[in-house]
C-alpha cells in the first residue's frame, strides 16, 4: 500500500510562514481552520528561523521582486528609474534582478537598462547557483576526468586542486565529467581496482576532497553513465555519491551537487555557461576539430529553432580533451578546453592519447552595468607531480621513515610492475644478495611489505590501500611570474591596416604594466614593387623610403620603463614573409633599418629571420612566422609547429612524459604569427599561441573566406623552482570595434 502523501511540503511551509494576515492564510489554505493555521505558522517560523523582522524583510523583497517583474514586462527601464519606483538603491535593483533570474526569468542589463527577455524554456534545467557575488568578479574552477576507482586517478593532485582553489577564493567548482572509472570490458579490467559501481562510489565517499568554501557541481561523463544501461540499468553513480557523502557527513546538504549528464547550462548573472563532456577517446589529432564541429551544431540549432536562441551559451567549457586551451571565438561563443586529472588509461595509450594533467580557473569580470566585461582563463600544469598509476596504494611518500638512495632504487624496481627475483635485484642494484635482503628488511620496517611469490623466487611488493590522499604543499605553485604582451601582423602601410586599434593596444599595455610586446612578424605590409601581383594597389605609401618614414613616425611607443635597461620598454620583433619581400628583391632589411631609427624597436630574429628566441626575465620565448595557408582545425598548425620545434612525433605516449618535460624546458612560450587569429594551448609544458593581427579583411581574406581577429594577447606565465612552466593565463583583447 502506498504511503500517505505529506501535505506540509517545504513550499507550503514557507508560504504559510510568510503569510502576514489571517486573510492571506485562509486564501492559501481554505480547508484549514484559522486556529490550526496560526499554530502551524508559529511552528514553521521557528523551524525556518524567521523572526517577525525577517518575515517583514522577506515579504517586502518578494513584493518588490514582483513589482520589478511587472514593470519590466511593460518595457525596458533604467536602473535609476527602477531605484526610485521600488525604493531601493541601484545595487538593490540588481539584487532583485538576480533573484528573478534564479527564479527562471531572463533579465538582460545593457547600459544600465534592464530588459525582460521572458522565462527560460529549456529542455534541460538551467542551474543558477544560489550565491550572489557582492563584487563584479566570479571565479569558476573546472576539473575533468578524475576517474575515481581506476588505477589512473590522481588522488593527491585532486586534493591539491581543492586546496589551491580555496586559497584562490574560487566561488564555485564544476566537474566536467568522467568522475568515476566506470564499467570496463574484460580486456581493460585491470585498469580499475574497483570494478563495481558500488565499490567506486564507496571509494569516492571515503576519499573525496571536500570544500567548506564552495560547492562542487558534478557532470556525468561517459564513464559515469556506463552502469546505467543493460543489467545495471538505473544506477546513477553521481546521485549515489552525493547522497552517501551527505549521510557520511550527517549533513542535509553537502558541497557536492549533481549537475546532469554530458552537458549542462549554468547561469552566472546574464551569462550562460555550458559545461560539456563529448565523447573523446578517439585519436583525432587536432584538438580543436571536434569542438569546432560542436559549436557549428549549436549555431545551426539556434538558426533553425527560434526558441533555442534563449539557450545559446555565451561560454562553452569542454572536458575530456585532455588539454587546457582557449579556442578561437566562433558564432559569438567563447570556447575553452580543460585538462584532465588522470594519467593515460590503457585504452588511451593504445590510441596514443596522452592527456595533460591539471585544472583551470575562469574569472568572469562584470562591468558596473552587470554585463560581462572579460573572461580570463588560467590553466595550471600538474604534469611534473603526477603518479603514472596506483596513486591509491601506499607509496614512498607515505612511509614512516626516509629511504636511502639504494632503498629508493629498490622500491622503484619493485613498483615497476615486472616480476623480479633476488638475483635480478642484486644485478640491477649492483649489490650482493645479502645486501638485497638487508634492504628488503629495511623497507619492511618502514611500512612496505615485500613478499616472495609462492612457488617461485619472484619478489612482489604488497601495497595496502592508503588511509588518505594528501594535498601537496601549495608552494608547488610558487615561482617567478612574467606578464607580457604578444602582437603580430601589424602590416603597416596596408590599406587595411588598423593603426587606431594598434595605438589602443599600446595604451592597454601601459595600463596593464606588461613587458613587450613580442612581435611575431609582418611588421609592415611590404613595398609596393614586391610580393604578389597587384600588391602596389594594396599599400599606401608604396615606396620603401616612404613606408620606412611612416613606420618610424606612426608606429606606437611604450611609455613603460624597462626594469632591466632603465629605458622605455622595447618592441621585440622578428621578420614576417611580407617584411622579407624587400630583402629577397633588393637585399634591403626593413627591420634592421628600422631599429637604427627607432631605439625602442629591437630585431630579435635568428639566422632564419622569420623566427627568433628571446631569453629574458627567466623565460625563454620563441617567436615564429611560418609560411603557407591555414587549416580547418584552428589548432592544427599550432600543434604541428610546436611538435616540430620540440622534435617530436604527434601524440606522445605517457611513458615519454618525462622526456617531454625535459625537452620542453628548452623554451617556455611558442608564439606564432601569420595566421591572423587567436588560439592558445598549454601542452607539453609550453604555452603555445596563435596570434591575432592588426589588419582588416583584405582581398586575400575575402577570396579565401577568412576572417581575421583584430587585437593582441597579454599572457601571465609562472615557472616553479625546477623550471617547469606551471601556469598560463592568456587574455585576448579583441579590438575589432576600433577602425
Amino acid at each position: 500500500m502506498a504511503g500517505k502523501t505529506q501535505f506540509w511540503t517545504d513550499e507550503r511551509k514557507s508560504a504559510l510562514a510568510l503569510a502576514t494576515s489571517d486573510e492571506q492564510m485562509t486564501t492559501l489554505f481554505p480547508n484549514k481552520s484559522i486556529a490550526n493555521l496560526r499554530n502551524r505558522r508559529s511552528i514553521f517560523r521557528k523551524q525556518l528561523g524567521l523572526t517577525p523582522a525577517k518575515v517583514k524583510i522577506t515579504v517586502d523583497n518578494l513584493e518588490k521582486r514582483q513589482k520589478l517583474l511587472e514593470i519590466l514586462k511593460k518595457g525596458p527601464a533604467r536602473d535609476k528609474d527602477l531605484s526610485e519606483a521600488l525604493g531601493v538603491s541601484t545595487a538593490g535593483v540588481w539584487d532583485l534582478a538576480d533573484a528573478l533570474q534564479r527564479s527562471g526569468y531572463v533579465i538582460r542589463i545593457e547600459d544600465n537598462v534592464l530588459h525582460f527577455m521572458g522565462q527560460q524554456k529549456t529542455s534541460r534545467r538551467t542551474i543558477v547557483p544560489s550565491f550572489h557575488p557582492k563584487h563584479r568578479i566570479i571565479k569558476i574552477a573546472v576539473v575533468s576526468d578524475t576517474r575515481i576507482g581506476s588505477r589512473y586517478y590522481q588522488g593527491d593532485l585532486h586534493a591539491t586542486v581543492i586546496a589551491k582553489c580555496e586559497a584562490e577564493d574560487v566561488d564555485i567548482m564544476l566537474h566536467a565529467g568522467n568522475v568515476f572509472g566506470g564499467k570496463v570490458t574484460t580486456k581493460y579490467k585491470d585498469d580499475n581496482f574497483c570494478q563495481l559501481a558500488e565499490e567506486q562510489v564507496e571509494e569516492a565517499v571515503a576519499y573525496w576532497p571536500h570544500s567548506s568554501k564552495f560547492r562542487q557541481y558534478l557532470l556525468a561523463g561517459q564513464t559515469d553513465l556506463s552502469f546505467s544501461t543493460g543489467k545495471d540499468a538505473g544506477r546513477d553513480m553521481l546521485t549515489m555519491l552525493v547522497q552517501q557523502a551527505s549521510e557520511a557527513d550527517s549533513k542535509d546538504e553537502g558541497d557536492l551537487v549533481v549537475a546532469g549528464a554530458l552537458k549542462q547550462d549554468f547561469q552566472f548573472r546574464n551569462v550562460r555557461v555550458r559545461l560539456m563532456h563529448p565523447m573523446t577517446d578517439r585519436p583525432i589529432y587536432a584538438k580543436s576539430y571536434r569542438p569546432q564541429s560542436i559549436l557549428r551544431s549549436i549555431a545551426t540549432s539556434v538558426q533553425q529553432f527560434g526558441s533555442a536562441k534563449r539557450e545559446k551559451p555565451d561560454i562553452v567549457i569542454m572536458g575530456g580533451f585532455g588539454v587546457g586551451a582557449a579556442l578561437r571565438k566562433r558564432y559569438g561563443i567563447r570556447t575553452f578546453l580543460v585538462p584532465s586529472l588522470q594519467s593515460p588509461t590503457t585504452r588511451q595509450s593504445e590510441h596514443e592519447i596522452a592527456p595533460e594533467i591539471g585544472f583551470a580557473i575562469f574569472t568572469l569580470k562584470f562591468n558596473k552595468d552587470g554585463n560581462l566585461d572579460e573572461v580570463i582563463p588560467e590553466f595550471f600544469n600538474l604534469n611534473p607531480h603526477h603518479t603514472p598509476q596506483d596513486n591509491h596504494l601506499v607509496g614512498v611518500n607515505d612511509l614512516k621513515c626516509d629511504l636511502s638512495e639504494q632503498e629508493q632504487a629498490l622500491v622503484a624496481e619493485l613498483m615497476s610492475g615486472t616480476f623480479t627475483s633476488e638475483g635480478q635485484l642484486s644485478r640491477r642494484l649492483n649489490v650482493s644478495h645479502k645486501d638485497v635482503r638487508s634492504l628488503l628488511e629495511r623497507i619492511s620496517a618502514c611500512g612496505l611489505s615485500p613478499q616472495t611469490v609462492a612457488g617461485s623466487t619472484n619478489i612482489i611488493l604488497n601495497r595496502a590501500h592508503r588511509d588518505s590522499y594528501k594535498a601537496l604543499p601549495l608552494s608547488i605553485f610558487d615561482g617567478i611570474t612574467l606578464k607580457a604582451a604578444f602582437a603580430s601582423d601589424t602590416h603597416l602601410c596596408s590599406k587595411w591596416e588598423r593603426l587606431p586599434a594598434l595605438r589602443e593596444a599600446y595604451c592597454i599595455m601601459d595600463n596593464e604594466d606588461v613587458v613587450g610586446p613580442y612581435h611575431a612578424g609582418d611588421f609592415g605590409d611590404g613595398a609596393g614593387f614586391t610580393g604578389y601581383r597587384g600588391h602596389r594597389d594594396d599599400v599606401e605609401p608604396a615606396g620603401i623610403t616612404d613606408q620606412q618614414k611612416k613606420m618610424v613616425e606612426e608606429y606606437p611607443r611604450r611609455k613603460k620603463i624597462d626594469s632591466l635597461t632603465g629605458k622605455p620598454e622595447m618592441t621585440r620583433v622578428i621578420m614576417g614573409n611580407h617584411d622579407a619581400w624587400a630583402l629577397t628583391a633588393s637585399g634591403y632589411h626593413v627591420l634592421h633599418a628600422l631599429e637604427e631609427l627607432r631605439p625602442d624597436i629591437k630585431f630579435v630574429g635568428g639566422p632564419e629571420e622569420t623566427s627568433g628566441i628571446v631569453d629574458e626575465y627567466g623565460f625563454n620565448i620563441r617567436l615564429y612566422h611560418p609560411a603557407g595557408g591555414g587549416s580547418y582545425a584552428d589548432s592544427f598548425k599550432l600543434q604541428r609547429g610546436l611538435e616540430d620545434e620540440l622534435n617530436y612525433e604527434s601524440n606522445i605516449l605517457d611513458e615519454h612524459l618525462n622526456d617531454i618535460a625535459d625537452k620542453a624546458s628548452s623554451f617556455d612560450v611558442f608564439a606564432v604569427g601569420h595566421y591572423h587569429f587567436f588560439t592558445a594551448m598549454f601542452t607539453m609544458g609550453v604555452a603555445a599561441m596563435m596570434l591575432p593581427s592588426f589588419k582588416g579583411k583584405d582581398r586575400f581574406h575575402k577570396e579565401h573566406w577568412l576572417t581575421p581577429d583584430i587585437g593582441f594577447v597579454i599572457a601571465e606565465l609562472t615557472k616553479d623552482a625546477q623550471g617547469n612552466l606551471i601556469r598560463f593565463a592568456p587574455r585576448f583583447f579583441d579590438l575589432s570595434h576600433i577602425k
